[in-house]
């Protein structure tokens, strides 16, 4: 009988994952990504191709979902952590765990939380999962009624001013974390490097603290706060959206924005300057439709890390794209503005079709 039909009794199917889940780990020094996982799996348990056809509701691999929904439950148990973002790790338990079918039922059964519905058309939980260690977040604070910084530092809190949006990374925050309230917008002029008058992205951090609590709501962390007065201003590389987590496993610009927001180090404005995208965006010349992308672009520099973004440039390196971060994040944001510009013609465009105020090359 193969895996994709082995069952314990009295718990779903891909409970009878964990152990040969947890033995590719082992295998495989401890670490691995997804899909070494399931080519292992496959491999090693003869998976036939007609079971890996199967697709659930949602158009998803039925298999894969089940790897997934092992995964999570492992994690619940704390013999799986994510060492990086889109890294599987084994945890001492894992290690050392002794994989027998009463083991895996025992996990599911100590893990579960309302489990219904059928596994295979159940979409596996597939959120990023939090590194262990200090983990470093910049939040937002402003809402529909108004900014609340004044109001957290003083009830030494941070809130989720929504119920259905970053419950889950709210709930991932832990103590010892570091925070930061931040604000994010664009500016022109006065900004401490040569911009050649076209929009920069800035991230204000108005003030950081040490996460004391975590209520467990999704919605509310406790905080020992430090207001920073006046607030501080970082460039290029911001987060627009509410919640992001700063990836310092992975990324330089990352670790500079941690030590820029938590150590007191300035902010080394000829490292972003010398990246190619930057330093296309404020080069002294540039043509004239680069010129009215300028503004609309500085959006780009933003890392936008919210629930409802299907594919970022993390996504293509960990698949294999072998181009620079900077380069993708660039040729990413200029394709959007040219397939805008396709989509709703050029500007000023007269009756009969002919260019108004076309720009000229």
């Amino acid at each position: 009988m193969g895996l994709h039909e082995q069952k314990i009794d009295g718990v779903p199917q891909f409970v009878s994952y964990f152990a040969p889940v947890i033995e590719i780990m082992r295998d495989l020094g401890g670490q691995a990504r997804p899909r070494q996982v399931f080519e292992e799996l496959i491999k090693r348990h003869q998976i036939p191709q007609d079971f890996l056809a199967l697709t659930n509701n949602n158009g998803g691999s039925k298999f894969e979902n089940r790897v997934h929904f092992a995964r999570s439950y492992l994690f619940k148990a704390g013999i799986m952590t994510s060492p990086g973002r889109g890294v599987w790790g084994l945890t001492d338990q894992g290690w050392k765990a002794e994989l027998t079918p009463e083991w895996a039922a025992g996990i599911f059964r100590a893990a579960r939380v309302n489990f219904t519905g059928d596994e295979d058309e159940q979409e596996a939980p597939k959120d990023e999962i939090v590194p262990e260690g200090m983990n470093h977040w910049f939040v937002g604070a402003s809402w529909s009624d108004g900014d609340q910084t004044d109001r957290f530092l003083r009830e030494g809190i941070w809130q989720n001013g929504y119920e259905d949006k970053f419950s889950k990374l709210v709930r991932q925050m832990k103590p010892g974390d570091r925070i930061a309230i931040k604000a994010s917008f664009t500016r022109k002029n006065d900004v401490p490097f040569e911009n050649h008058g076209r929009a920069a992205s800035v991230m204000r951090i108005k003030a950081i603290g040490t996460i004391t609590a975590n209520r467990g709501d999704g919605l509310t962390v406790e905080v020992d706060w430090k207001e920073l007065d006046p607030p501080k201003d970082w460039y290029f590389y911001t987060y627009r959206t509410t919640v992001a987590r700063a990836l310092v496993e992975e990324e330089d610009m990352a670790r500079r924005l941690v030590a820029f927001t938590f150590d007191g180090e300035d902010q080394d404005y000829s490292y972003f300057l010398g990246k190619t995208y930057w330093a296309e965006r404020f080069a002294p010349e540039v043509d004239p439709l680069s010129a009215s992308e300028a503004e609309s672009a500085a959006e780009g520099d933003s890392a936008d890390l919210s629930e409802t973004q299907s594919y970022t440039v993390d996504d293509i390196i960990t698949e294999g794209g072998f181009p620079g971060r900077d380069a993708l994040a660039g040729l990413i944001v200029r394709l959007t503005l040219k397939k805008n510009l396709i989509l709703q013609g050029p500007p000023e465009q007269g009756r009969h079709g002919w260019p108004g105020n076309w720009p000229r090359r």
